[in-house]
């Protein structure tokens, strides 16, 4: 069966269906897998770009979007000093939530010594072209394939939740509120699940009222924090699932005349550096940055390395979080 027959059944040019067989670029993903099913029905054996490459020194790292933004702003950075200190050097790349076949294929053809993907998902057949390679996958706060072995590393949102709870508890605070951008995702309920862990701990009453969800943005938190500033009975602090969304709380509080730290104890997620400009300065959950990198090179570097890290959440103690009104109050 020629290459043009192949592409009269399939539909398209001879060109087309070359480019598949080499595994060039430039071809639809439904398109490619057509060609391919017919090309391996009639006995052609489909050769992998880069399988005779060299490898490079080279560690591509696959992001998916920017909704982490201790990812964008500081992981990236560390990591390529770190992988340097290696003898290794990071490409970014910005990818779709779902790993395509010809970012793999240009991974594949220059040799690359790993691949992290964050926040995306890695088909199971992206996997096994990798794995044919021998190219170690790491998959940072992306699902992970139940029953396979893989490297894959987990941030402790619970147990940062948790700490940011028992903090604000220890401080006199019971009636405490949380804001996430979410309740159906994982991160999200991993944030619920560690503030419940603390509220049960502290024998405190569970409140409904106190959990608002929307978007991870300062108005629409802005709006959920008017909201329970007008409760009867409103909560003396709040912790938010992102570093944005407590700018949000700030303006509410503003725009009703209170003051954080005063009238409104607050802990936020992530410690961008944009919130050195807020006043008072912002207490906040900080992903361990330096365990994250190292974590990333072992599992990359350990040949036997099939296995799942959970890194640690770090909370920074400012003034948001002062209980200096408690105090005056009495409370």
């Amino acid at each position: 069966m020629t290459l043009a027959a192949i592409g009269r059944r399939a539909g398209v040019s001879k060109a087309t269906v070359s480019k598949v067989l080499n595994g060039r670029d430039g071809v639809s993903s439904a398109t490619r897998e057509r060609v391919q099913a017919l090309l391996q029905s009639y006995g052609y054996t489909l050769p992998e770009p880069g399988a005779g490459a060299p490898r490079s020194n080279l560690i591509d790292v696959l992001v998916v979007g920017h909704q982490q933004p201790w990812a964008a702003v500081r992981l990236l950075s560390q990591l390529g000093r770190a992988a340097s200190r290696r003898g290794y050097d990071v490409v970014s790349l910005p990818s779709d939530p779902i790993v395509d076949h010809e970012a793999l294929t240009r991974i594949l053809a220059r040799g690359s010594r790993g691949v992290v993907v964050m926040f995306g998902d890695l088909p199971a057949a992206q996997r096994h072209r990798l794995a044919a390679h021998g190219v170690p996958t790491v998959l940072v706060e992306s699902p992970v394939p139940v029953g396979q072995p893989t490297r894959s590393i987990e941030i402790d949102y619970r147990g940062g939740i948790r700490s940011a709870t028992e903090h604000l508890i220890a401080g006199g605070h019971r009636r405490i509120a949380l804001a996430l951008a979410g309740r159906d995702d994982r991160v999200s309920r991993q944030m619920f699940r560690g503030y419940t862990d603390a509220i049960r701990a502290a024998r405190l009453r569970f409140d409904e009222a106190l959990i608002r969800s929307g978007e991870a943005t300062p108005w629409s938190t802005a709006a959920h924090a008017r909201a329970l500033l007008e409760l009867d009975d409103r909560p003396t602090a709040v912790i938010a699932a992102s570093d944005l969304m407590a700018v949000g709380i700030y303006g509410a509080l503003e725009s009703k005349g209170l003051q954080v730290g005063r009238d409104l104890a607050v802990v936020a997620f992530s410690d961008r550096p944009e919130v050195d400009w807020l006043r008072p300065q912002l207490s906040t959950l900080e992903v361990s940055i330096g365990q994250l990198t190292s974590a990333i090179l072992d599992l990359l570097a350990d040949p036997s390395g099939e296995h799942a890290v959970k890194v640690d959440v770090r909370l920074v103690v400012r003034e948001s979080s002062a209980w200096r009104f408690l105090e005056q109050t009495g409370t």
